[in-house]
């Protein structure tokens, strides 16, 4: 799904595969635990819902105040995920 994709209301089985296998990733590579991982993601999903419609509403102000230029989403999108990492970090 392209960052600026709309995510919807339900996880996607890519979603949920990608962050279950983030989360295995990082808490090791720990055999026999494919189910915590799995149920975990699907908990997470409703604050990456939060997260996404936050950078959206940021990536439109930054796409309003430069005049609605044509072919710059992703640029807009990109510094809108900044923009609320830093609101997330203070």
């Amino acid at each position: 799904m392209p960052a600026n994709a709309d995510p919807g209301p339900f996880p996607s089985e890519q979603w949920l595969r990608d962050r279950a296998y983030f989360l295995w990733l990082r808490s090791g590579r720990p055999e026999g635990h494919a189910g915590e991982h799995w149920n975990r993601a699907q908990r997470e999903y409703p604050s990456y819902l939060a997260w996404h419609a936050r950078v959206q509403r940021a990536a439109q102000r930054l796409w309003e105040r430069e005049g609605r230029p044509e072919g710059r989403h992703l640029s807009h999108w990109a510094a809108a995920e900044q923009e609320v990492m830093v609101e997330d970090i203070i």
